[in-house]
């Protein structure tokens, strides 16, 4: 009993773990979307340009 709770803790916290992982990659995948490479050539561009 007590080893059958303690396997569905691990399940439950497996689960949590992939919905969490999944999420930091949506958000990566669509933050990198925002930052093309003519976007970053740009800000560099602007960097250098400063005294």
């Amino acid at each position: 009993m007590i080893k059958e709770k303690y396997i569905f803790k691990v399940i439950v916290y497996v689960w949590q773990v992939k919905n969490i992982s999944m999420e930091i990659l949506d958000f990566y995948e669509s933050y990198r979307m925002l930052f093309t490479d003519e976007r970053i050539n740009a800000a560099l561009q602007k960097l250098a340009l400063r005294p």
